[in-house]
């Protein structure tokens, strides 16, 4: 299966779609997470190709609520954070030593409710000055970059967009030794849609 999607149509797709909003209770905490595209150069590919989404390992921590799960980089909004997008970018460079200089930013991807009283807001950039990455391993156990052409691949492969299983561990994503699941496969499911669905009204 062939999928031409370079990063010049993701953009435009990510401006252009509807995402999922929800509101805010005050009893719910915010959070934001930033969905980072790797372009193909960074990999001396053909600009044409589609590029990696970044992902992040959490840490086989005993009692860590999100022990070892799949997500992308964020964290809970602090609330010095003037907005929720400032939000992802300081959690990103706290997170992997990548500087807000480093992305560019290209829209946002929604809310998503998780099962701990959160609303997670998904953002997305471009990492357009790759330089090394430095994480804290008592937080993170490993960073992952995804070619998107797989994720595109195993989504259609499972016929999600007719039949989008409702479970947190129905809705997956596999990946080598690891599984995308829960509010991160929310995201990864809307992005999918997004790109090899764009007329489809959500």
């Amino acid at each position: 299966m062939n999928f031409s999607h370079n990063i010049d149509s993701i953009c435009a797709a990510i401006r252009s779609a509807q995402h999922p909003t929800l509101t805010h209770p005050a009893h719910l905490r915010l959070a934001s997470v930033m969905a980072i595209f790797i372009p193909p150069k960074h990999a001396g590919m053909d600009t044409e190709s589609c590029p990696d989404l970044l992902f992040i390992q959490k840490a086989d921590t005993k009692g860590y609520p999100w022990r070892n799960q799949m997500a992308f980089p964020g964290g809970i909004q602090d609330p010095q954070d003037p907005t929720s997008l400032d939000t992802a970018f300081r959690e990103v460079t706290e997170e992997l030593a990548i500087s807000r200089d480093q992305l560019e930013p290209i829209g946002f991807l929604g809310d998503y409710r998780t099962t701990q009283d959160t609303i997670i807001q998904g953002f997305s950039a471009i990492w357009t000055k790759k330089s090394a990455i430095d994480f804290d391993t008592s937080e993170i156990s490993r960073v992952i970059t995804i070619p998107l052409a797989e994720l595109m691949a195993w989504h259609e492969k499972q016929d999600y967009h007719r039949t989008r299983p409702a479970g947190p561990m129905e809705l997956t994503y596999p990946f080598e030794d690891m599984l995308i699941w829960g509010a991160t496969a929310k995201i990864v499911f809307h992005l999918m849609e997004i790109l090899l669905h764009p007329q489809k009204k959500r």
